[in-house]
């Protein structure tokens, strides 16, 4: 729900619980590129609900979503379901929908984050047929404020699996391991990590174009514009042996 009046600044209360981030076949189908949305958000009855006393002169809106929103630069962006899709609505901090994108209703997973400008996106994954009349999972960017597409579609393992812009296949049954997970670059849409590669790393998050990986037992964090070692924290053994907590500087 969204407290406004006027140009009033926005208040979200988070919403129910998350749905699975695996992608399925959907109908209809969705309009998949961004679309004004008209109207206002429906206004909700608070005569029976105590607000926190900031918003008690305040009118409350509903933006209708069955996912926790994420945000950054004065936008929220989740979704909800509608006649058998899921649409993400963009909503700034006065409560306007800036713009409406639909997935099919099983491809919630979706990350906010900002690219190397500084410019922050919503990346939307996404189940499309390719050429060979295949199923793929993909992921696409768009500016978070104007839904402009930034990048994308790529084609990504799998669902989303977070935390950032990480991809894995998912297990072969309800329970079990993913496949190897897949770091993507916010700026570009490019592979930035590949647990599948012959390096043998394994990819913890991806955090605004920092990638944060472990590499024979050693913890390293890369830039994934260059690939830059931007840090690394040796081994445990080797820091019990030394007594202290060292940080060894990237070539």
């Amino acid at each position: 729900m969204t407290p406004r009046r006027g140009r009033s600044s926005l208040a979200l209360a988070a919403v129910a619980a998350l749905l699975v981030t695996g992608c399925g076949a959907s109908e209809p189908e969705p309009v998949r590129d961004p679309y004004p949305v008209d109207g206002s958000l429906p206004v909700v009855d608070t005569s029976g609900l105590q607000l926190p006393t900031p918003f008690e002169e305040l009118e409350v809106v509903d933006p209708g979503w069955d996912i926790t929103p994420q945000y950054a630069d004065g936008v929220y962006l989740a979704a909800g379901e509608r006649d058998g899709v899921l649409e993400f609505t963009a909503v700034d901090v006065y409560g306007d929908v800036l713009w409406a994108a639909q997935r099919p209703a099983s491809c919630t997973g979706f990350v906010v984050t900002t690219d190397a400008h500084g410019r922050a996106l919503a990346i939307l994954g996404d189940l499309q047929i390719t050429a060979d009349a295949l199923a793929a999972t993909t992921a696409t960017a768009y500016d978070l404020t104007t839904g402009e597409q930034v990048w994308g579609p790529v084609e990504v393992p799998g669902p989303y699996q977070g935390p950032g812009l990480v991809f894995a296949a998912p297990p072969d049954g309800f329970m079990g391991e993913t496949g190897p997970r897949v770091a993507l670059d916010p700026t570009t849409g490019d592979v930035a990590a590949d647990e599948s590669s012959p390096e043998g790393i394994r990819i913890i998050g991806e955090y605004h174009g920092i990638v944060l990986l472990t590499h024979e037992d050693a913890l390293i964090a890369r830039d994934t514009a260059d690939d830059h070692e931007l840090w690394r924290i040796p081994p445990r053994r080797a820091r019990l042996d030394s007594g202290v907590h060292q940080r060894v500087p990237a070539p």
